[in-house]
């Protein structure tokens, strides 16, 4: 096998241009801290292909939620209903939570102030576009 030609250039096939990303983050209710966010940075120029969630420890408290979203809406990804916070071993993946953010982001996990236990995995599908909207060599 040679080198692989496209009608826009070699490059576009020698080249890695995009990043793509798998990102588990384990959360606790403590992280938390005083607070009831905890934000998980996105780069620019990041794609949000997928994010799932899965209770690694049932939330306790009264009426605990927790929500997935950005800087700008709460429930984005996921909903205290998808989640199932009170349920060990619930697993939500949502393939049509996408979004691009230009500018550097935030993905924040919000939790109800009544959360007294829990802990929760979020999986963010991502690609970074690196400012060329190429993706990487096949």
């Amino acid at each position: 096998m040679g080198m692989q030609y496209s009608a826009l250039g070699d490059t576009d096939f020698s080249e890695r241009r995009a990043v793509a990303d798998i990102k588990v983050v384990h959360i606790d209710h403590s992280d938390a801290g005083a607070g009831t966010t905890i934000d998980i940075p996105i780069d620019a120029d990041t794609y949000i292909c997928a994010v799932g969630t899965r209770i690694d420890e049932a939330f306790a408290g009264t009426t605990p939620t927790v929500n997935v979203g950005d800087g700008t809406t709460p429930n984005k990804f996921a909903a205290t209903a998808n989640i199932v916070p009170g349920t060990l071993g619930t697993f939500y993946w949502n393939p049509s939570a996408q979004a691009h953010y230009a500018s550097a982001g935030v993905l924040r996990v919000t939790l109800g102030s009544a959360c007294t236990a829990g802990k929760i995995a979020v999986c963010i599908q991502s690609f970074n576009l690196d400012g060329d909207w190429r993706l990487p060599a096949l």
